[in-house]
């Protein structure tokens, strides 16, 4: 296992604020990670309860050709350049789903495993909750965006813009020398970092973006649509000539993610740990309609087609392809 992450890979900075600091101690407390012989999903008991993980995992195995082959460590490895080009990723996964339960985001807290019987198996003291989590993630994603606005003078494209442009525009400044230019490009190219250690910084980025998405619904939705509704198909097709010039992969047209047909998507994982782990919030948060039994059980509400989507959750899946496609546009 390799030494602690320094919080400036991550953040751009080391003078991260103190909202942030708390949702990186949560990120720490709910544990280290293992994995399965073929997979990267993880094992650990807090999987099964926390829905953090849970859309963390439903991301990070669609990467998995990214990741290099684990050999002895039994760790999915990467660069810090793929982590960082997962981070838009699972942060506009938070952005949909806090925008989609802004009216009960608290509720999502509650489903955060600090004091589960089996978690304090694993951690005697849990964290305290003096401070909501849910406010921490809100102060975050308001100073991000402030920054953001403050130095641009306008709103960001996409949340693409919005995270690359604090954390990897901070490694190359305007004036950095030549000399201090390699030692970055070596650490972001060349340093592999194992899935387990990077695990509480994306738990980070997917917080913060549910405290964006509750916070600012309007923008997320415009940088939503300007993402995967208003693709400009001339940079679309000069990707494809290219990517395709390397003999690889890629679709001939883009396909237009649907908000409403994604938030389902993710309110479906939502839900399914709900029914699992916490049944008595599966009204109070609206989650009965994407919930197993209510789709699978009545034949009058669960169509075949509902059935086939609940399990496949295409919408998900495109989202995730559209976004690898994307991958280096604003």
């Amino acid at each position: 296992m390799m030494s602690t992450i320094e919080e400036r890979y991550f953040f751009g900075r080391n003078d991260v604020s103190s909202s942030t600091r708390h949702l990186l101690s949560i990120g720490k407390w709910l544990g280290s990670n293992e994995f399965e012989e073929d997979t990267y999903f993880k094992v650990p008991t807090e999987k099964e309860h926390c829905w953090i993980d849970h859309l963390i995992v439903e991301i990070t195995v669609r990467f998995e050709d990214l990741f290099e082959p684990r050999g002895f460590s039994k760790e999915p490895r990467s660069r810090l350049l793929v982590y960082w080009s997962l981070l838009p990723c699972i942060y506009e996964c938070g952005a949909v789903l806090g925008r989609a339960r802004r009216a009960k985001v608290e509720l999502l807290e509650l489903m955060i495993p600090l004091s589960h019987s089996r978690i304090q198996a694993l951690h005697p003291k849990p964290v305290r909750r003096e401070t909501s989590i849910v406010n921490s993630a809100k102060e975050a994603a308001s100073l991000r965006l402030d920054e953001f606005t403050t130095k641009k003078d306008r709103e960001p494209m996409s949340f693409t813009e919005l995270v690359d442009s604090t954390i990897v525009a901070t490694f190359f400044p305007a004036d950095i020398t030549v000399k201090e230019r390699e030692k970055s490009s070596q650490l972001i190219f060349r340093r592999p970092f194992s899935l387990n250690e990077v695990y509480p910084y994306l738990r980070v980025f997917l917080l913060e973006g549910v405290g964006v998405g509750s916070t600012f619904p309007d923008l997320t939705e415009r940088l939503f649509g300007n993402r995967y509704q208003s693709i400009d198909m001339a940079k679309w097709n000069k990707s494809k000539k290219e990517t395709r010039q390397q003999g690889m992969v890629f679709p001939e047209e883009p396909t237009a993610i649907n908000l409403i047909a994604f938030e389902r998507d993710i309110l479906i994982t939502i839900a399914m740990v709900s029914e699992d782990s916490y049944p008595q919030l599966l009204q109070p948060l609206d989650l009965v309609p994407y919930s197993y039994s209510y789709i699978m059980d009545d034949c009058s509400r669960g169509s075949m087609l509902d059935r086939a989507q609940y399990m496949h959750r295409v919408t998900f899946e495109a989202w995730v392809e559209m976004y690898r496609h994307l991958l280096g546009e604003p």
